[in-house]
């Protein structure tokens, strides 16, 4: 018997290849609301999964610059199911804290008024596939379309 269970594990262990998720630059980023010392944003991010099997987004942890100038931290408010064979854009919903922000009110009214902002994001993201997690670092710099 434990000879026909370990005889499995391993087949079902050596045939699943795990191909790379490609995560794409930032398309855009909208404000949803802005509290006193709070600010959610949704970001549309483009993600290419190859692999026979989905996964779940389940944590961020994000220091984030607009335009060189640093706003805070950035952490996940919303769980994020990327399925199987998918090459779309996901709307990843965050919630800032703004800790900075106000003393860099005159870049960050800047990249509103143009409507193109500069993001630098670094830190990680954990996903997650039913008992397995792994964390991927994340160091991103992009002028990104607001609205």
């Amino acid at each position: 018997m434990k000879t026909i269970f370990f005889l499995i594990i391993t087949v079902v262990l050596t045939s699943c290849k795990i191909n790379e998720v490609e995560v794409k630059k930032f398309e855009s980023i909208k404000f949803k609301n802005i509290g006193e010392n709070k600010a959610n944003l949704e970001l549309m991010i483009p993600v290419n999964n190859p692999n026979k099997f989905g996964f779940t987004i389940s944590d961020i942890k994000l220091d984030l610059a607009l335009n060189g100038k640093e706003v805070g931290k950035v952490k996940k408010i919303t769980k994020l199911r990327i399925p199987a064979h998918s090459n779309q854009s996901y709307p990843v919903g965050i919630e800032i804290e703004i800790d900075k922000a106000l003393g860099n009110i005159a870049s960050l009214t800047a990249g509103l008024l143009k409507n193109k902002m500069g993001v630098k994001a670094k830190g990680y993201v954990k996903v997650r596939k039913f008992i397995f997690t792994k964390k991927f670092p994340i160091n991103q710099n992009e002028a990104v379309k607001i609205f």
